[in-house]
């Protein structure tokens, strides 16, 4: 698609990466039916750098051993 991306924040929480509301970000338009892609922009962000690079598996699991670890943790 030829749009220009819209220019937002993030307002979700995402474990483990800190302080990610209000975080930069760009949604670029897709084919009709798909939903947009959302980019971090944030220089320097944890989540930036992973959405941009990609991670290991191993940091994989060791997010998802974290999510699990808060989840169960009484409130």
């Amino acid at each position: 698609m030829d749009e220009d991306p819209y220019f937002g924040w993030i307002q979700t929480k995402v474990p483990t990466y800190g302080e990610t509301i209000n975080i930069k970000s760009i949604a670029i338009e897709q084919k009709v039916g798909l939903i947009p892609l959302i980019k971090c922009i944030e220089e320097n962000h944890n989540l930036t750098k992973d959405q941009e690079n990609g991670i290991s598996y191993k940091r994989a699991k060791e997010i998802v051993a974290e999510i699990l670890k808060e989840q169960h943790q009484p409130k």
